[in-house]
């Protein structure tokens, strides 16, 4: 969005609620606006529309933004929601489609919350080569998010940030779950 770090240029909306600008380094910067009522029910998981990315390899690849609820404390039917987790959850951003033979994609993701310039603390970048993992995910212990206290009133959504660059696997370096 305007006034993001390093944001150049307009957004576009990618999908519904996923608006995408240009960033300095030649990245991307989305911002995912999530309802409030979809983070503070029983539902495990909240998906997006699907998107597509540039890659530097000449190809568009799908992509999907995912929130996680994080374990609860509770345990039975229900209690892996996103209520019985007390808002925190887990972003990850999804490859949807395998990388053609003989591509090279590892992207470097970044991850916050709130939206444009008010974006809280990037985290991360997390390098992932895509031919051989479809997700991107920040480690244990830096990957959970309190959504509650980044809902922005006038809206009453989570903007989900995160800023996705491509570059060569030369520069990899990875964690596996």
């Amino acid at each position: 969005a305007p006034g993001a770090p390093g944001a150049a240029g307009p957004a576009v909306e990618l999908a519904r609620g996923i608006a995408c600008t240009a960033a300095g380094d030649g990245g991307v910067h989305l911002e995912w606006a999530v309802e409030e009522k979809r983070i503070s029910g029983q539902d495990k998981m909240h998906v997006s529309p699907s998107f597509q990315l540039p890659t530097p390899a000449g190809i568009s690849l799908p992509f999907k933004l995912v929130l996680h609820a994080a374990v609860g404390k509770r345990s039975g039917k229900g209690a892996q929601g996103f209520k019985s987790a007390e808002g925190w959850a887990r972003a990850e951003l999804k490859c949807c489609e395998n990388v053609p033979a003989g591509a090279e994609v590892v992207a470097h993701v970044q991850f916050g919350l709130g939206a444009g310039g008010a974006a809280r603390g990037l985290r991360g970048p997390v390098a992932v080569d895509l031919v051989r993992q479809s997700c991107c995910r920040l480690p244990p212990g830096e990957d959970l998010w309190h959504l509650p206290a980044a809902v922005d009133r006038a809206s009453r959504s989570v903007a989900v940030c995160v800023r996705v660059r491509f570059a060569a696997a030369a520069c990899l370096t990875t964690w596996s779950a």
